[in-house]
């Protein structure tokens, strides 16, 4: 064994990376067991101990060659050991081949998060698992959604203090009183391969204990630290019958032969109930009629399958027919369906009793202030929404955070669903699902579901993250807005992604399912009226047989006069027509378009035409002059070259009009649209934008793209760029080739109308304060004190660049969600797969840089190990930090906490794929407290 050691880690590797029967559905792997039984021989009378060196390089063989086969076991050892003794060779026999089975259904054995957001001294996180153990079954695609406390110095809190956690008590005196809530610093053990807590105990007042000492702390594996909540497992005790799930009452589909209005006549009270829905709803699910009335409770008629999609227990009376969704949760024999699907595209959003916008504080907007002022807007019970691949958008609540008048050494309390509710029983309703929904476009699809196979193969439905804002749309546009408020409505915008399917050429796959009826089963948006957070107004939904998947987006535009409720606009692009999976890239071989609707009514209004096959990313609008009137919409595209095969991209913007946008008001001059920047880089996340300290804006763009495996062995060089958007000083399209290096001399110099190339720029200075930081050495497996650079004495000189910048990336790496422009810096996370399939995922970076140099600014701002060459004398302050392996979120990665008063650094939160969240601090270099440049963002 000894001379084929590279043989048999590589075979074992290929055997558990690839997929041996193709023509099987399902991947065929085999993975590696390895039950040691040689021993040693520790009597050196016998003559045998020389061996020993041999048997422990074979054993350590052993041991690679199980790690790469995906046979070591969660938090054990990484294989079977029985050489102590001989008797425990039927044990280890046993083990193992248990484990066969749990690793077989449990895959990486990693709980893959995929979203985060935060909520009002709370963080609510989704993520969801391939496969699930159920003893002998294998229950697949389960989605969660958690609630964890946040507490004053934005720590994470582990809920575990009090005779019976949860308490629903923030309590920070872990250290002093067992009812104290302990820290969590969630790190990934690259032993284990899974996502852990550390608990650290502090004093009342946060400080102190051992989270000060940094001693080694008793650790947590993710999946059971102790939440306020979580949903999945509420959902799954949720009598299917008492559930309220709602579906379109509106459906649009525009067409080259016209708009085809349907279902238009539905009432607002309309449920997912086979009783509710209307002839042509009950075709859409795609189920012969015959089917319907079979009588067979066994077949997949409609009632069942509304049933099923409900959460009815059908696979217990007819396991043959249904796939089993069935878990047994602690405490109870008692098997329930797991409800909730896997949350894997969409963040869930938060709305609280907090203003959604800031249109009180920009515009001095009464009207506003009034509506959100409101007994009924300040009394609202927070809710997180969250599309889920279940088919349905769902509303968890969060409850009422109340953190006033406590006593006790308690800092905050949940209630259900009020200031008032006082009840302790009422906590019982956290994380209760309040409502769902289900679009018209998802029905032909539901039924494949509750198919047996599904466990085997993946679909999308709802997995588009949810825009959510506050709108004047409830009067005339051109009328004033009511005094007191009440003209205000708050709406949901929400997608499909790559639910649903696409028509035109080159689609794939080409349409519905056969059978579907005409013009549904398509890739939609649509939108829903929340004002009353406790019972959704579904008002339209959205697709047009250009559009392909609802991947982009989307902003909210606002034009009109300031005093008047304006007009309103849903702007989103055009997406890929060919559904990414693991072997297949998006496409598009069709102009790509940017549309937009009448928000209130679904209504299409633009459809502008681009000058290429253009897969539009998430867009942005801005209101430049602070006006109530949003100036423009910034995207960038992505599009494959049709001669040379390579990913191209452009940066764009749409100028737009203080007026009605409707199609009877106004044609955009031709084109319709500026080319801000074009190259060999395909752009899928949303820009960025901010106005320099002179008043001029500057929009900020990364490159790459991460949809399918292909995407992961790519190691294209991507672009970073941060350029002004200033017409009369500026000559649009720049192109990578208008651009001249800078010699990153003292001082740099950079042209007017070229990018500046920063990259290899480097900002120095002396030393002059350190703190010790309590942080994961995931070399040493433990926590320990670490040394970090707060200021220096600069010794460099920023460029000072004319029209713009741009740095390159590290071959491999990519910008895959929103930057964030905040306190002079621009903040951007970046990602690089692994190209070794026997490796964990990738790693994620956090960039700083200067928001009008390009490189690292002169103070030092990432709070954090490694943001400097050193920590002493003069150090080279780094414009990246290294986050640790998985992949950060698509759309708003970064998240911020409320700035503290009086307090300089921002607290950054930042999610990877392993669930771990990742916090940094940022010093900013003009002030977020004294100077605040408002910017309204939509």
């Amino acid at each position: 064994v000894a001379n084929n050691t590279a043989a048999l880690v590589r075979n074992s590797c290929y055997a558990n990376k690839t997929d041996l029967r193709s023509y099987v559905d399902g991947d065929q792997i085999i993975s590696h067991y390895a039950v040691y039984t040689f021993g040693f021989d520790n009597d050196p009378v016998s003559g045998h101990a020389g061996n020993n060196a041999n048997r422990q390089g074979n054993k350590t063989i052993l041991e690679e060659a199980t790690r790469a086969g995906g046979g070591n076991k969660e938090g054990r050892d990484q294989f079977y050991d029985a050489s102590v003794e001989g008797t425990t060779l039927q044990e280890a026999l046993n083990s193992a081949i248990t484990d066969i089975l749990t690793r077989a259904a449990s895959g990486t054995s990693v709980s893959v998060l995929s979203t985060s957001s935060r909520g009002v001294g709370s963080m609510v996180q989704a993520y969801f698992l391939p496969e699930r153990k159920e003893g002998t079954r294998e229950v697949a695609w389960t989605g969660y959604l958690q609630n964890i406390w946040v507490d004053p110095q934005d720590n994470l809190r582990d809920d575990s203090g009090g005779p019976a956690p949860p308490d629903y008590k923030l309590m920070l005196d872990s250290a002093g009183s067992s009812d104290g809530d302990a820290v969590m610093k969630l790190y990934f053990n690259s032993t284990t391969n899974q996502t852990e807590a550390g608990l650290f105990t502090t004093f009342a007042d946060g400080s102190g204990g051992s989270l000060s000492a940094c001693s080694d702390p008793p650790r947590k594996a993710f999946d059971m630290i102790t939440t306020l909540w979580e949903a999945g497992r509420k959902l799954a005790t949720t009598d299917p019958d008492s559930r309220t799930i709602y579906t379109s009452t509106r459906v649009i589909r525009e067409t080259s032969s016209g708009t085809v209005d349907l279902f238009d006549r539905l009432a607002p009270g309309d449920l997912f109930t086979l009783s509710s829905l209307i002839e042509e709803q009950e075709a859409a699910l795609n189920i012969p009629a015959s089917g319907a009335t079979s009588g067979d409770p066994s077949a997949f008629n409609r009632a069942n399958i509304v049933d099923y999609i409900r959460g009815k227990d059908l696979e217990a009376t007819h396991p043959e027919d249904f796939r089993d969704r069935r878990v047994t949760l602690d405490g109870s024999n008692k098997p329930e369906v797991w409800k909730l699907g896997d949350i894997m595209g969409s963040t869930p959003k938060v709305i609280s009793n907090m203003p959604l916008n800031s249109y009180q504080r920009i515009y001095n907007d009464t009207t506003y202030y009034r509506y959100t002022s409101s007994s009924a807007y300040r009394e609202r019970s927070s809710l997180a929404l969250v599309g889920a691949n279940d088919g349905m958008l769902h509303a968890f609540r969060v409850g009422y955070l109340k953190d006033d008048n406590l006593q006790g050494g308690i800092k905050a309390v949940f209630h259900a669903l009020s200031s008032e509710d006082q009840d302790p029983s009422g906590t019982s309703r956290l994380g209760e699902e309040v409502w769902a929904y289900v679009p018209l476009n998802a029905f032909p699809y539901l039924k494949y579901l509750a198919h047996k196979n599904y466990g085997s193969c993946h679909m999308y439905y709802n997995d588009l993250s949810v825009k959510v804002l506050d709108v004047s749309t409830g009067g005339h546009a051109d009328e004033p807005k009511a005094a007191d408020g009440s003209s205000w409505e708050t709406i949901l915008i929400g997608g499909m992604r790559f639910g649903g399917a696409c028509a035109g050429p080159g689609a794939e796959p080409s349409g519905p399912p056969t059978g579907t009826p005409a013009d549904v089963g398509y890739s939609s948006y649509f939108a829903l009226n929340i004002t009353d957070l406790e019972n959704p107004v579904p008002l339209w939904e959205f697709s047009d047989e250009d559009m392909g998947y609802s991947t982009s987006l989307p902003a909210i535009v606002r034009t009109g006069e300031g005093d008047t409720n304006g007009y309103w606009y849903v702007v989103f692009g055009s997406g890929s027509t060919v559904l990414a999976k693991s072997t297949t890239d998006v496409g598009r071989t069709t102009t790509g378009h940017v549309y937009f609707l009448d928000l209130r009514t679904g209504d299409l209004e633009q459809k502008i035409p681009l000058d290429h096959h253009a897969i539009v990313g998430d867009v942005l609008a801005v209101d430049n002059d602070f006006d109530f009137h949003s100036e423009k919409v910034y995207f960038g595209t992505s599009y494959r070259d049709a001669d040379a095969g390579a990913w191209k991209g452009k940066l764009m913007s749409v100028a737009l009009p203080n007026q009605d946008l409707g199609r009877d008001s106004w044609a955009p001059s031709s084109p319709g649209y500026t080319v801000l920047f074009e190259g060999n880089y395909p752009f899928t996340a949303s820009p960025e934008a901010t106005k320099d300290e002179a008043g001029t804006v500057w929009v900020y763009a990364g490159s790459g793209k991460y949809y399918s495996d292909l995407d992961e062995e790519d190691r294209s060089q991507q672009i970073f760029i941060g350029l002004k958007d200033d017409g009369g000083a500026v000559s649009y399209p720049v192109r990578e080739g208008d651009t001249a290096p800078v010699s990153c001399d003292d001082p740099p110099s950079c042209p007017s109308g070229s990018l500046c190339d920063t990259t290899n720029c480097t900002t120095t200075g002396t030393v002059t304060a350190t703190i010790d930081v309590c942080d994961y050495d995931k070399m040493d497996n433990t926590f320990k004190k670490k040394t970090i650079v707060t200021a220096v004495d600069s010794t460099s000189t920023a460029p000072v660049p004319e029209t713009g910048w741009k740095t390159y990336l590290a071959q491999g790496e990519r910008v895959i969600s929103r930057p964030l422009a905040v306190g002079g810096l621009i903040d951007f996370l970046t990602y690089i797969p692994s190209t070794d399939a026997c490796a964990f995922g990738g790693d994620a970076f956090l960039y700083s840089l200067g928001y009008v140099s390009g490189v690292a600014p002169e103070i030092v701002a990432i709070r954090a190990p490694g943001a400097t060459s050193g920590t002493s004398g003069t150090v080279t302050i780094q414009k990246a930090v290294p986050l640790g392996p998985g992949a950060p979120p698509t759309g708003d990665a970064i998240i911020i906490p409320p700035q503290k008063e009086g307090r300089e650094q921002l607290k950054k939160k930042i999610q990877v794929g392993t669930g771990v969240v990742v916090e940094t601090e940022n010093k900013p270099v003009i002030s977020t407290t004294s100077k605040i440049i408002l910017w309204l963002k939509k």
